[in-house]
């Protein structure tokens, strides 16, 4: 009988207090008129709460799948309050910034959940192996995952098409331009949830000659744990090359 699927939430859902424990006392510096800051140090306060209770439950347990959409729902209305405040306040910008970081952590490990509890779909046919071009060394593997990405105090999201072990392709209309720093999260399909800090190497803008093929980034890993590269090395191994890099 094989085992439940889950996800592997313990490091980042402790990176994600931690962060929330760091925007906290950004908030209690701030002090601009017309903000309610109380409110949002409750929001965040209860947020904190939320993801400590997290750790009571199974991942893909109904109490813990609400608890990630809540806490997303508390941070995404208490980052756009903050957006809304257009200030160079250097306490709110950097309370936005802590923001849009934690939902990039978190948003993948909802949309991981969601797939989890989804009806199984027939496994697709393994992709077929590409020759490498000449130039290329690395190979690239599909991977159809959720991606939370984050830089400077904005949060968006995406989704990839193929990882290696020196960078992931992030489809997107939300482009960035070539240099930007961004730190990203998305969950494997063993559950491990990978957190990276990567630069924006190349674009895919939108081709109305191409209509199917989505825009999007390559983003080159410039820092990842030892764990998440070992993770990533593994998946890589255990899948066909589509093309190498």
């Amino acid at each position: 009988m094989s085992s439940r699927p889950s996800i592997i939430v313990e490091k980042p859902i402790d990176t994600a207090r931690n962060l929330l424990g760091e925007c906290l006392g950004k908030l209690q510096d701030i002090h601009s008129p017309g903000l309610d800051v109380e409110t949002l140090i409750a929001n965040v306060a209860k947020t904190v709460k939320i993801l400590f209770d997290m750790s009571k439950y199974d991942p893909v347990d109904e109490y813990a799948i609400r608890g990630v959409k809540d806490a997303i729902d508390s941070i995404g209305k208490s980052l756009a309050t903050l957006q809304d405040i257009q200030s160079n306040d250097p306490a709110i910008l950097e309370a936005s910034k802590i923001l849009a970081k934690v939902l990039s952590i978190i948003y993948p490990i909802s949309k991981a959940q969601e797939a989890l509890i989804r009806p199984a779909k027939p496994k697709p046919a393994p992709p077929k192996e590409v020759p490498p071009h000449p130039g290329r060394k690395i190979p690239r593997i599909t991977l159809n995952v959720d991606i939370g990405a984050q830089s400077e105090n904005n949060f968006y999201t995406g989704f990839s098409e193929d990882i290696s072990e020196g960078g992931i392709f992030m489809a997107t209309y939300d482009l960035k331009p070539i240099g930007t720093k961004v730190n990203l999260s998305f969950t494997l399909p063993n559950g491990y949830v990978v957190m990276a800090t990567g630069t924006v190497r190349w674009i895919r803008e939108y081709n109305q000659m191409t209509p199917n093929v989505m825009p999007g980034m390559g983003i080159q890993f410039d820092e990842l744990s030892p764990e998440d590269k070992r993770q990533i090395e593994q998946y890589i191994k255990k899948n066909i090359p589509m093309f190498y890099e």
